[in-house]
Protein backbone atom coordinates (compact mmCIF):
# COMPACT_ATOMS: atom_id res chain seq x y z
CA UNK A 1 0.00 0.00 0.00
CA UNK A 2 1.31 3.46 -0.90
CA UNK A 3 2.37 5.59 2.08
CA UNK A 4 1.58 9.33 1.81
CA UNK A 5 4.56 11.68 2.22
CA UNK A 6 5.37 13.08 5.64
CA UNK A 7 4.56 16.75 6.23
CA UNK A 8 7.10 18.47 8.53
CA UNK A 9 5.94 20.08 11.77
CA UNK A 10 5.09 23.74 11.63
CA UNK A 11 6.88 26.13 14.07
CA UNK A 12 3.84 26.72 16.32
CA UNK A 13 3.40 23.03 17.14
CA UNK A 14 6.45 21.56 18.84
CA UNK A 15 7.25 17.89 18.42
CA UNK A 16 5.72 15.65 21.06
CA UNK A 17 7.46 12.41 22.07
CA UNK A 18 5.61 9.17 22.54
CA UNK A 19 4.51 9.12 26.19
CA UNK A 20 3.29 5.72 27.41
CA UNK A 21 0.83 5.32 30.24
CA UNK A 22 2.40 5.92 33.65
CA UNK A 23 0.99 4.62 36.92
CA UNK A 24 2.92 7.46 38.60
CA UNK A 25 0.82 10.18 36.93
CA UNK A 26 -2.81 11.15 37.55
CA UNK A 27 -5.46 9.09 35.76
CA UNK A 28 -9.10 10.03 35.26
CA UNK A 29 -11.56 7.18 34.69
CA UNK A 30 -15.18 7.60 33.71
CA UNK A 31 -17.81 5.34 32.18
CA UNK A 32 -20.62 5.48 29.68
CA UNK A 33 -21.18 2.15 27.97
CA UNK A 34 -17.41 1.63 28.08
CA UNK A 35 -14.74 2.59 30.63
CA UNK A 36 -12.49 5.46 29.50
CA UNK A 37 -9.05 6.15 30.96
CA UNK A 38 -7.49 9.61 30.57
CA UNK A 39 -3.94 10.80 31.20
CA UNK A 40 -2.45 14.05 29.98
CA UNK A 41 0.15 13.68 27.25
CA UNK A 42 -0.66 10.03 26.57
CA UNK A 43 -1.24 8.36 23.21
CA UNK A 44 -4.62 6.79 22.38
CA UNK A 45 -5.76 4.09 19.98
CA UNK A 46 -9.28 5.02 18.87
CA UNK A 47 -12.01 3.30 16.86
CA UNK A 48 -15.20 5.02 15.79
CA UNK A 49 -17.83 3.73 13.40
CA UNK A 50 -20.76 4.67 11.21
CA UNK A 51 -24.12 4.31 12.97
CA UNK A 52 -25.30 1.38 10.80
CA UNK A 53 -21.95 -0.48 10.82
CA UNK A 54 -23.33 -3.18 13.10
CA UNK A 55 -26.84 -4.56 12.45
CA UNK A 56 -29.11 -4.79 15.48
CA UNK A 57 -29.07 -8.61 15.48
CA UNK A 58 -25.26 -8.59 15.75
CA UNK A 59 -25.11 -6.06 18.59
CA UNK A 60 -27.80 -8.02 20.46
CA UNK A 61 -25.85 -11.26 19.97
CA UNK A 62 -22.62 -9.54 21.09
CA UNK A 63 -24.28 -8.17 24.24
CA UNK A 64 -25.88 -11.55 24.98
CA UNK A 65 -22.51 -13.30 24.73
CA UNK A 66 -20.97 -10.72 27.07
CA UNK A 67 -23.79 -11.25 29.57
CA UNK A 68 -23.32 -15.04 29.53
CA UNK A 69 -19.56 -14.71 29.90
CA UNK A 70 -19.94 -12.41 32.92
CA UNK A 71 -22.74 -14.50 34.47
CA UNK A 72 -20.39 -17.50 34.48
CA UNK A 73 -18.13 -15.36 36.69
CA UNK A 74 -20.90 -14.26 39.05
CA UNK A 75 -21.47 -10.84 37.48
CA UNK A 76 -24.89 -9.68 36.27
CA UNK A 77 -24.74 -7.28 33.33
CA UNK A 78 -28.29 -6.21 34.25
CA UNK A 79 -26.83 -4.48 37.30
CA UNK A 80 -26.18 -0.75 37.01
CA UNK A 81 -22.78 -1.36 38.63
CA UNK A 82 -21.66 -4.26 36.44
CA UNK A 83 -18.51 -2.48 35.25
CA UNK A 84 -17.44 -1.86 38.85
CA UNK A 85 -18.14 -5.54 39.55
CA UNK A 86 -15.85 -6.50 36.66
CA UNK A 87 -13.04 -4.46 38.21
CA UNK A 88 -13.57 -5.78 41.73
CA UNK A 89 -14.31 -9.45 41.00
CA UNK A 90 -12.00 -10.19 38.06
CA UNK A 91 -8.23 -10.15 38.13
CA UNK A 92 -6.37 -7.69 35.88
CA UNK A 93 -5.55 -10.58 33.56
CA UNK A 94 -9.20 -11.69 33.40
CA UNK A 95 -10.35 -8.12 32.71
CA UNK A 96 -7.79 -7.80 29.92
CA UNK A 97 -8.81 -11.12 28.36
CA UNK A 98 -12.52 -10.27 28.60
CA UNK A 99 -12.11 -6.90 26.88
CA UNK A 100 -9.67 -8.26 24.30
CA UNK A 101 -12.03 -11.09 23.33
CA UNK A 102 -15.10 -8.91 22.91
CA UNK A 103 -13.21 -6.12 21.16
CA UNK A 104 -11.83 -8.77 18.78
CA UNK A 105 -15.38 -9.94 18.05
CA UNK A 106 -16.57 -6.37 17.55
CA UNK A 107 -13.77 -5.62 15.08
CA UNK A 108 -14.45 -8.90 13.25
CA UNK A 109 -18.05 -7.80 12.62
CA UNK A 110 -16.94 -4.29 11.61
CA UNK A 111 -14.60 -5.81 9.03
CA UNK A 112 -17.54 -7.65 7.45
CA UNK A 113 -18.50 -4.22 6.02
CA UNK A 114 -22.14 -4.11 7.07
CA UNK A 115 -24.29 -1.05 6.43
CA UNK A 116 -24.05 1.67 3.81
CA UNK A 117 -20.22 1.81 4.04
CA UNK A 118 -20.08 5.48 3.04
CA UNK A 119 -16.28 5.47 2.98
CA UNK A 120 -16.18 3.14 0.01
CA UNK A 121 -16.98 6.22 -2.09
CA UNK A 122 -14.18 8.65 -2.78
CA UNK A 123 -16.05 11.91 -2.03
CA UNK A 124 -16.69 10.76 1.55
CA UNK A 125 -13.26 9.14 1.92
CA UNK A 126 -11.40 12.21 0.64
CA UNK A 127 -13.45 14.51 2.86
CA UNK A 128 -12.72 12.38 5.93
CA UNK A 129 -8.98 12.29 5.23
CA UNK A 130 -8.76 16.03 4.53
CA UNK A 131 -10.60 16.91 7.74
CA UNK A 132 -8.41 14.60 9.84
CA UNK A 133 -5.23 16.18 8.45
CA UNK A 134 -6.61 19.73 8.67
CA UNK A 135 -6.60 19.75 12.48
CA UNK A 136 -3.33 17.83 12.82
CA UNK A 137 -0.93 19.72 15.14
CA UNK A 138 -3.55 22.31 16.07
CA UNK A 139 -5.95 20.11 18.09
CA UNK A 140 -4.02 16.83 18.18
CA UNK A 141 -0.93 15.07 16.90
CA UNK A 142 -2.30 12.60 14.36
CA UNK A 143 -0.55 9.25 14.22
CA UNK A 144 -1.24 6.32 11.90
CA UNK A 145 -4.79 5.84 10.63
CA UNK A 146 -6.83 3.54 8.41
CA UNK A 147 -10.17 4.61 6.94
CA UNK A 148 -12.22 1.43 6.53
CA UNK A 149 -15.56 1.42 4.65
CA UNK A 150 -17.67 1.76 7.83
CA UNK A 151 -15.19 2.62 10.62
CA UNK A 152 -11.93 4.36 11.44
CA UNK A 153 -8.90 3.27 13.47
CA UNK A 154 -6.34 5.89 14.45
CA UNK A 155 -3.61 6.82 16.91
CA UNK A 156 -3.33 10.33 18.33
CA UNK A 157 -1.97 12.50 21.10
CA UNK A 158 -4.17 15.31 22.36
CA UNK A 159 -2.41 18.68 22.55
CA UNK A 160 -1.82 19.89 26.10
CA UNK A 161 -4.73 21.93 27.44
CA UNK A 162 -7.33 20.04 25.38
CA UNK A 163 -9.10 16.80 26.24
CA UNK A 164 -10.02 13.75 24.20
CA UNK A 165 -13.79 14.22 24.63
CA UNK A 166 -13.81 17.68 23.04
CA UNK A 167 -11.33 16.55 20.41
CA UNK A 168 -13.50 13.59 19.38
CA UNK A 169 -16.59 15.78 19.44
CA UNK A 170 -14.90 18.14 17.00
CA UNK A 171 -13.64 15.32 14.79
CA UNK A 172 -16.95 13.46 14.56
CA UNK A 173 -19.15 16.56 14.43
CA UNK A 174 -17.08 18.20 11.70
CA UNK A 175 -16.92 14.98 9.70
CA UNK A 176 -20.65 14.36 9.90
CA UNK A 177 -21.54 17.74 8.37
CA UNK A 178 -18.89 17.61 5.63
CA UNK A 179 -19.36 13.94 4.71
CA UNK A 180 -23.15 14.29 4.56
CA UNK A 181 -22.68 17.28 2.28
CA UNK A 182 -20.15 15.46 0.09
CA UNK A 183 -22.40 12.44 -0.51
CA UNK A 184 -25.68 14.37 -0.46
CA UNK A 185 -27.26 12.71 2.56
CA UNK A 186 -28.68 13.91 5.87
CA UNK A 187 -29.17 12.49 9.35
CA UNK A 188 -27.01 10.78 11.93
CA UNK A 189 -23.66 9.55 10.62
CA UNK A 190 -21.72 8.19 13.62
CA UNK A 191 -22.42 5.78 16.43
CA UNK A 192 -22.36 7.91 19.60
CA UNK A 193 -19.97 5.72 21.57
CA UNK A 194 -16.38 5.25 20.44
CA UNK A 195 -13.65 2.94 21.67
CA UNK A 196 -10.43 4.39 23.05
CA UNK A 197 -7.45 2.68 24.61
CA UNK A 198 -4.67 4.45 26.47
CA UNK A 199 -1.44 3.01 25.01
CA UNK A 200 0.57 1.50 27.85
CA UNK A 201 4.01 1.01 26.35
CA UNK A 202 6.10 0.97 23.15
CA UNK A 203 5.34 -2.72 22.54
CA UNK A 204 1.60 -2.02 22.59
CA UNK A 205 2.04 1.00 20.31
CA UNK A 206 3.87 -1.15 17.74
CA UNK A 207 1.08 -3.74 17.92
CA UNK A 208 -1.56 -1.06 17.25
CA UNK A 209 0.45 0.36 14.34
CA UNK A 210 0.69 -3.12 12.82
CA UNK A 211 -3.03 -3.69 13.33
CA UNK A 212 -3.88 -0.43 11.55
CA UNK A 213 -1.63 -1.21 8.60
CA UNK A 214 -2.76 -4.82 8.22
CA UNK A 215 -6.49 -4.28 8.82
CA UNK A 216 -7.58 -4.08 5.14
CA UNK A 217 -5.61 -7.18 4.11
CA UNK A 218 -6.89 -9.23 7.06
CA UNK A 219 -10.45 -8.10 6.31
CA UNK A 220 -10.00 -8.96 2.61
CA UNK A 221 -10.92 -5.41 1.57
CA UNK A 222 -9.09 -3.48 -1.15
CA UNK A 223 -8.90 0.24 -0.32
CA UNK A 224 -7.55 3.32 -2.12
CA UNK A 225 -4.00 4.30 -1.17
CA UNK A 226 -5.13 7.40 0.69
CA UNK A 227 -7.17 5.29 3.12
CA UNK A 228 -3.96 4.63 5.05
CA UNK A 229 -1.38 6.94 6.57
CA UNK A 230 1.77 6.09 8.48
CA UNK A 231 2.92 9.00 10.65
CA UNK A 232 6.67 9.44 10.35
CA UNK A 233 6.79 11.50 13.55
CA UNK A 234 5.49 8.47 15.44
CA UNK A 235 8.23 6.29 13.96
CA UNK A 236 10.80 8.88 15.07
CA UNK A 237 9.19 9.15 18.50
CA UNK A 238 9.43 5.39 18.96
CA UNK A 239 13.08 5.41 17.90
CA UNK A 240 13.84 8.18 20.41
CA UNK A 241 11.90 6.31 23.11
CA UNK A 242 13.97 3.16 22.58
CA UNK A 243 17.20 5.16 22.70
CA UNK A 244 16.32 6.93 25.97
Amino acid sequence: MHRPPFTPFTPFTPFTPFTPFSDQNAVNIYRRNLPHWRQEGATYFITFRIADALPKRITEQWESEKSLCLAARGISKASANWQSDVESKLSKKEQFEFRREFNRKLNHHLDRAHGACHFRTDPALATLQEKLLEDDRTHYYLGDFILMPNHVHLLLNVIKGLDLERTMQKIKGGFAFLVNKAIKRSGKLWQREYYDHLVRDAKELIAFRNYIQENPNKAGIRLPDHSYREAEWLTEALANHHES
